[in-house]
């Protein structure tokens, strides 16, 4: 995930130049509502948000959702709000926090269905992304683990990414969850783990046939990983956490 601070410059493909990697920030957090900790997330993580809502990629995902994308962004959104209000609440925070409109927020959190819909057009062009690494030693999981995290999405995302540490102040209607967040998106969708000592990663696919509808990925992993608000415990077990990511909520499932 993070380059040593002292390690050689990388180079940022998208302007061609080469740049010295910052290790990312990491905003702690505690909050009793996830209205709250979205709110000091944006608060916190205000410029960086700005600065990817800025960029080439999320101004061409804004032209897409307002034209022939409208219909399929407005349903996402009513499918994920209904499903799992609490966290919609969490990206109103951050909206509010960051200083943008909400919409600029559903876009960054459902960017990857949303450009999953926009690459079946005619001519498009699927990029690859990122790959990870395990390593556990001889003694086993219980003597160590460590995972790295390759981050190959294109452009200039790695400028503004971040981690955030959710701690549930006492009476909190929510679980604690970390993680990496990329820019405005909700947590869990990148590398995330919660308090019951469980971690989850995912790479990006490109499916042939895609739902203008249905769940955001990060939303389920979110709800997987963390519970989804309103009282709803943290995954304890890989089979509670395989069962969360595989059952539909609400008659619906993953949109893609």
């Amino acid at each position: 995930f993070v380059a040593p601070k002292n390690s050689m410059p990388l180079t940022d493909a998208s302007v061609g130049r080469p740049a010295q990697y910052e290790p990312p920030p990491l905003y702690r957090i505690r909050a009793t509502s996830l209205f709250d900790a979205g709110l000091q997330q944006g608060r916190m993580a205000g410029t960086r948000i700005r600065g990817w809502l800025s960029t080439p990629e999320m101004k061409g995902l804004r032209n897409y959702t307002d034209r022939d994308g409208a219909a399929g962004f407005a349903q996402l959104k009513r499918d994920n709000a209904a499903t799992f209000p609490q966290l919609v609440r969490e990206l109103e925070g951050v909206a509010s926090g960051a200083g943008v409109p909400p919409d600029d927020i559903w876009r960054a959190t459902m960017i990857n269905e949303l450009e999953s819909l926009r690459s079946t057009a005619p001519g498009a062009w699927h990029a690859g992304h990122c790959s990870d690494v395990y390593a556990v030693p001889p003694g086993g999981y219980s003597a160590g683990f460590a995972h790295g995290h390759n981050e190959d999405w294109p452009g200039p995302i790695w400028q503004y990414w971040y981690f955030v540490a959710y701690s549930a102040a006492p009476g909190a209607d929510f679980a604690s969850c970390a993680g990496a967040v990329y820019p405005g998106g909700l947590l869990g969708w990148a590398a995330s783990w919660n308090a019951r000592g469980l971690y989850l990663t995912q790479n990006s696919l490109f499916p042939k046939r895609n739902l203008p509808g249905g769940l955001s990925s990060a939303f389920v992993q979110r709800a997987a990983l963390c519970g989804a608000g309103g009282g709803e415990a943290a995954a304890g077990s890989l089979d509670e956490l395989v069962g969360a990511l595989s059952t539909p909520r609400g008659g619906l499932g993953w949109s893609s």
